[in-house]
Formats: structure tokens, sequence, C-alpha cells
């Protein structure tokens, strides 16, 4: 393993994640729940464009499928490796948006805040603009809505994610 691998299997224990590949909703949840806790500040080191289904990581992927592949031997490589406090910290104030949901419901609302924040940080709207961040994720199939949009806004920043 590397200490990128490392790092990626110690974050999704602390958030509580299943590092599994096997459904396309837990696929997607990994992808969309490493960007999100990399915009909160969380360095994980991966780098996303944008794909069908929002922001996607393919180095990502490849290290996700590795670890479920190597599923014994990643336990013992953990051991003596911890995160550091700050992203341990940051990870628990978060931890709440990913154990509170279904699978499915989970995959699309990080898929939602994901979204967004790769569309306001890459420059395509500006962070109060939830006309323009809704109809750039309908334009790329995604039916969310201002609604949505405005709902998701208010939990980044309950959870201290700028947009």
């Amino acid at each position: 393993m590397n200490r990128q691998q490392i790092l990626l299997s110690l974050a999704l224990r602390e958030a509580g994640i299943p590092l599994s590949v096997k459904q396309f909703d837990e696929r997607l949840v990994i992808q969309k729940a490493v960007c999100l806790l990399q915009y909160a500040g969380i360095h994980l080191g991966y780098r996303f464009h944008w794909y069908l289904r929002g922001p996607y990581s393919s180095d990502l992927a490849s290290d996700a499928f590795w670890l479920v592949g190597q599923n014994a031997a990643v336990d013992e490589e953990l051991k003596g490796w911890v995160l550091d406090d700050a992203s341990r910290q940051r990870i628990t104030a978060l931890k709440e948006i990913f154990v509170s949901l279904t699978i499915s419901k989970l995959a699309k609302q990080l898929e939602l805040l994901a979204s967004m924040l790769f569309i306001v940080r890459t420059g395509q709207a500006k962070a109060d603009d939830y006309e323009r961040i809704s109809a750039l994720l309908r334009a790329n199939e995604k039916p969310f809505s201002v609604n949505d949009v405005s709902g998701a806004a208010a939990t980044l920043r309950k959870y201290g994610i700028s947009l």
C-alpha cells in the first residue's frame, strides 16, 4: 500500500463509509465523499474532473478497487497509522452527513453537494447563484432544482464548508 491508499482507508473508516465497490451507489458514495472531504480541507491528494455523475477521480476508483481486493492485508498494513488530529476532528464534524441516510439517498445527496462545490470552485458559477448552479446541474442531466441547491448550500454552511 502506498501512503495515499493508507490515508484513503483511514479517512473512509473515520467517516464511517464502507470500502465497498459492489454496487454503483457504493462507488458513487466513495467518489463524492472523498471529493467532499477534500473540499472540507482533508488532504487526500486526489484530482477530480467532471464526469457523468459529477466530480470523478480515476485514481481514486483504482485505489478503492485495489484496496477492496487486498481486504485482509489492509487491516495489517494500517496498524501503526493514524490520521492527524486536525483531519480526524474535521471528519468527525462531517460524519453526520455520511451516516444519516440510506446508501441510495446518500449517493444522491453527496452527488449534489460534491457537484455544487466542483461547479463553484472551478469558476463556473458564483457561490450564491443557485439558479445558475441548478441550471448547470440540469444541463448535465442532474435533476436538482433551485430549492435543492439552496438546501444543499445550507447543509454545506452548517458543516463549515464554503462554496
